[in-house]
């Protein structure tokens, strides 16, 4: 079986249905305005009219994170810092779903003047998402270093891993529309995610017992703890599943780091720089 033809596929059907899923999420999102509109006036009532426009937008954000479902599984076989990457990104987007989705509730809150439980929630969801951007955006840059491309690249087993992924997809999808007949995108990427942070720790164990080296295994432990921290946006809209998706990512980014300075290191040494060689 040609492994190529699987990630090519799924990199084709990622490209062509993007548009899509953003016409999709549009039509969505102006049929939840026209029902809005049927409830509520925006020639009496604009302000209530707008504020409920503003809830809605949780509803094609929830289209956009299939979307980037799709992504993350069809970038798996590049490598597992840009499908830990993708999977950071769900939770951003999972949390600004959420933000926009109770937006309603704290608008009504702050013309009350009321300093409750749902509006701190609010305002560490907008410090979560400000330190998720900056750490994503280094996680990110981090990953496209030069001295990470070896493990970057010639990971065979991620496309094993990225056609297991398929199958759970399929799996899930299967079980929420025949077995509970109901479909649900956050309940949908919940189990995903779950899934895929367990076939990495197998990936893990099975590159434990191929002796790898100690930075790759650690790293990766880091990798798939930072995960497991960073879903809790998915289980549950609280500030504790907040601050510790944060702390997760945080995790995931210092790994990183660490890993970029160790691979810097290795390219400095004279053995890599030929300095060894000059002085005999």
């Amino acid at each position: 079986m040609d492994l190529k033809i699987v990630s090519e596929t799924l990199e084709w059907l990622e490209h062509k249905t993007k548009p899509l899923f953003v016409a999709v999420a549009l039509i969505l999102y102006a049929v939840s305005l026209y029902r809005l509109g049927l409830e509520v006036s925006p020639m009496k009532e604009l302000d209530a009219f707008l504020v409920g426009a503003l809830s809605n937008l949780s509803i094609p954000f929830g289209i956009i994170l299939l979307q980037e479902l799709l992504e993350l599984v069809a970038n798996i076989s590049e490598s597992n810092l840009q499908s830990a990457r993708h999977q950071y990104e769900i939770v951003v987007l999972v949390i600004v779903r959420s933000f926009f989705k109770k937006f309603g509730s704290v608008s009504g809150y702050v013309d009350a003047g009321e300093f409750n439980s749902t509006i701190q929630e609010s305002m560490i969801k907008i410090a979560a998402l400000i330190l998720l951007g900056i750490l994503v955006f280094t996680f990110r840059h981090l990953s496209g270093s030069k001295y990470l491309r070896n493990y970057v690249t010639g990971q065979i087993t991620n496309a094993y891993k990225q056609i297991l992924v398929v199958i759970l997809v399929i799996f899930v999808l299967g079980y929420m529309l025949f077995v509970q007949q109901s479909f649900d995108e956050i309940d949908f990427i919940r189990l995903v995610f779950t899934g895929v942070i367990i076939i990495d720790a197998i990936f893990l164990l099975l590159a434990i017992m191929r002796d790898s080296s100690f930075d790759s295994v650690a790293f990766e432990s880091l990798l798939i703890i930072s995960l497991i921290f960073a879903r809790f946006p998915l289980f549950a809209s609280n500030k504790l599943s907040y601050i510790l998706s944060v702390m997760g990512v945080g995790l995931g980014t210092f790994a990183l780091y660490l890993m970029y300075r160790s691979a810097e290191m290795y390219h400095a040494s004279p053995d890599q720089t030929g300095n060894e060689v000059m002085e005999h």
